[in-house]
């Protein structure tokens, strides 16, 4: 079944017009040609590897491994989902003048972090689908890592009052200078994209009917009971 691992990794960097490059460096891989490797069969990725593509965008590993039909499930996301946002709210008490940080909650905290319906488990589960959850986990990664490469390229970057157009502007030259037009464009093609989309869902509303609400409540004592036994 290993054998769908090569489309099913293309068909996701395609998806989000990742370059082999820039999919490398986020898997921490030595070079673009890994992947390469994957997507021909000339190679298979190892566990860790395998496992982080998963965590990466959000889906299966049956599903990556050709095993499932079922590429989105409640139960691949929800950690993934948790450990994000635990590290966004670890974030939020931050001191501001830490670069990576700031960039992070420029990107994250004020879209779909700071988010109550996507927050909370439960309204998340009703007001977005699997696949768009599964795009949030991959958007908050991917800005996660320009974090970082904010920080490569010049960390003397101040990101608290600074606007994501004017960022790029800043960055833009010793971005091209270091990694290159081509590769540069695809970048800042991806941030920009995933922070819109995070920005989007961040405005998304959602009202809870009556039944769900008494559903809440009943939910919200089971668990007081629970723990308190």
């Amino acid at each position: 079944m290993l054998e769908n691992i090569p489309q099913s990794l293309l068909s996701l960097r395609e998806k989000y017009n990742i370059s082999r490059a820039l999919l490398a460096e986020m898997l921490h891989l030595k070079s673009y040609t890994s992947i390469s490797d994957f997507e021909s069969g000339r190679t298979i990725p190892s566990l860790p590897v395998f496992l982080a593509l998963s965590d990466l965008f959000g889906v299966s590993m049956d599903w990556l491994a050709g095993r499932s039909n079922v590429q989105y499930s409640s139960e691949t996301l929800i950690p993934l989902e948790n450990k994000l946002l635990k590290e966004a709210k670890t974030l939020a008490n931050t001191p501001k003048d830490s670069v990576p940080m700031g960039f992070t909650r420029l990107c994250v905290l004020t879209t779909i972090g700071n988010s109550s319906i996507y927050t909370d488990p439960y309204t998340r589960n009703r007001a977005f689908s699997l696949p768009e959850r599964a795009d949030i986990v991959l958007c908050m990664q991917v800005m996660k890592h320009a974090s970082a490469t904010v920080t490569e390229v010049d960390p003397t970057i101040s990101l608290e009052d600074i606007n994501f157009s004017t960022l790029q502007e800043v960055l833009l030259p010793k971005l091209k200078e270091r990694d290159g037009k081509k590769t540069t464009t695809i970048r800042l093609e991806l941030w920009t994209e995933c922070r819109k989309k995070l920005e989007t869902y961040g405005q998304r509303e959602f009202t809870l009917s009556p039944t769900e609400l008494m559903e809440i409540k009943q939910q919200a004592y089971i668990d007081r009971t629970t723990n308190t036994n």
